[in-house]
C-alpha cells in the first residue's frame, strides 16, 4: 500500500537537496573532475594577511596532519621499556645502543650519543631521523654520516640520537613498505603515520633522560629525515629547534611511501607544514637547507628574508611568506640557514640559548 509513496518521498528530498544547493552556490565545475594533484605538482605558498590568519591555518594544518596520519585521535602512549646498553667511550663523548617500545611489543633501535668530559648536564638534545641512505642511520661515507654527525653534536655539549626508519637496520618487525595497500589507507594505517609515531616517542625518549634539559630540544634530518623533522615539529610543541635539511619544497613533496600519508598534501605544501607550530603563542626557529633538494632555488622562491635574488632565480612567490614573517617576531626571520652548516649553527644556537619565544 505505501510502495507508490516511497518513490516520490525519495524525489521530493532529492529535488529539495538540489534546491538547497544552488541557493548556497555550486562551483562552476565538478571538483572532482580538476587535475589530479601528484608529489610533483608545483605548489605555492598562500597569501597570508595577518597573524591571526596564519594561526587559523596552521591549526587547520596541524589536525590535518594528525588525521592524515592515523594519529587523530592521538595514541595512548603506553610504557617505552627502554634499554640503553654497549656504553662505548671514545674521545669527548659516548655512545649507547637503545631499543625501546613506541607501542607494545614493536621496537625501535638507535645510538645514544652523549657529551663525555663536559659535567653531568642536563644538556640539550637533538634527535636525528636518517634519510634513504643505503644503510640507515649506519651510513658512513663522503657525502653523508650520521654518525659523524651525532659524534659532532656530542663533543659540541649535546645529546644526540639517531633511530631507523621502519624496515631499516635492526627495526625490521615490519617492511619499508609497510600498509601499502587500498584497506590500510582507507582507514588512515600508513608508513607515515607509524614513522611519525616513532618520532613522537624518541622525543619521549630523549626528553625522560636525566642528563637532558626538556627546555631545549630539536631535530635535524636530510631527504626522508628532513620530512620526518617538519611533520614532527608540526604537531609536536616540544622542541625548541628544527632543521629539515632538503624536502622543504615547493615542487616534489616525497617520493617514498615513508613520505606520503593518505590525503596529506591534498590542500596543504610541505612548505606550509615545515611553518606549522603547535603553539601558536610563540615561534620557533627553523631553518631549512634547500641546497641539493628537489628543487634547489626554493629557498628564493619562500623562504623570507634571504636578502636580495636575481630577477631570473626568484619569482614574487616568495612574498607571501615575507608577509607573514613581517607579523612574527624577528627571531622567526633569523631562522634561516644556506647551508648545512649555517643549518648546524643554528642549532648549536638555539639549543644553547634559552630564548624567549
Amino acid at each position: 500500500m505505501n510502495r507508490p509513496i516511497f518513490p516520490a518521498l525519495v524525489l521530493l528530498v532529492l529535488s529539495n537537496a538540489l534546491l538547497a544547493a544552488e541557493r548556497n552556490g555550486l562551483p562552476a565545475t565538478d571538483q572532482r573532475g580538476a587535475k589530479v594533484k601528484t608529489l610533483d605538482t608545483r605548489r605555492t605558498f598562500p597569501e597570508i594577511s595577518s597573524r591571526a590568519q596564519w594561526e587559523t591555518r596552521a591549526r587547520e594544518i596541524r589536525e590535518h596532519v594528525l588525521v592524515s596520519c592515523g594519529l587523530w585521535p592521538m595514541p595512548e602512549k603506553t610504557p617505552l621499556h627502554a634499554k640503553v646498553f654497549d656504553r662505548v667511550e671514545r674521545d669527548g663523548y659516548t655512545i649507547e645502543k637503545v631499543h625501546f617500545q613506541p607501542l607494545p611489543g614493536f621496537y625501535l633501535a638507535g645510538n645514544l650519543y652523549r657529551p663525555l668530559g663536559k659535567g653531568a648536564g642536563p644538556f640539550p638534545a637533538i634527535l636525528n631521523p636518517h634519510g634513504h641512505w643505503r644503510k640507515g642511520r649506519l651510513e658512513d661515507q663522503a657525502l653523508g654520516s650520521i654518525a659523524a654527525r651525532c659524534i659532532n653534536f656530542a663533543k659540541q655539549g649535546m645529546v644526540a640520537f639517531s633511530y631507523d626508519m621502519v624496515g631499516y637496520n635492526d627495526t625490521s618487525q615490519v617492511p619499508h613498505t609497510f600498509a601499502n595497500d587500498p584497506t590500510n589507507l582507507l582507514w588512515n594505517i600508513s608508513l607515515m603515520g607509524l614513522q611519525t609515531w616513532n618520532s613522537i616517542r624518541a622525543l619521549d625518549f630523549l626528553e625522560s633522560l636525566p642528563d637532558v634539559d626538556k627546555k631545549r630540544l630539536a631535530c635535524t634530518g636530510e631527504s626522508g629525515g628532513g620530512t620526518q623533522t617538519f611533520m614532527l615539529g608540526a604537531i609536536d610543541p616540544r622542541m625548541a629547534v628544527q632543521a629539515p635539511i632538503v624536502m622543504v619544497s615547493h615542487s616534489m613533496q616525497g617520493g617514498c611511501l615513508c613520505e606520503n600519508a593518505p590525503g596529506l598534501r591534498l590542500d596543504y605544501s610541505n612548505m606550509e607544514i615545515a611553518a606549522t607550530s603547535p603553539n601558536l603563542r610563540r615561534v620557533r626557529p627553523l631553518t631549512s637547507n634547500a641546497v641539493g633538494a628537489p628543487s634547489p632555488n626554493t629557498s628564493c622562491k619562500w623562504l623570507p628574508d634571504r636578502g636580495p635574488n636575481p630577477p631570473s632565480a626568484c619569482s614574487d612567490a616568495s612574498a607571501p611568506v615575507r608577509r607573514l614573517a613581517s607579523a612574527f617576531r624577528p627571531e622567526y626571520r633569523r631562522g634561516r640557514a644556506a647551508g648545512r652548516s649555517a643549518s648546524s649553527k643554528a642549532l648549536r644556537q638555539g639549543c644553547r640559548r634559552p630564548r624567549r619565544w
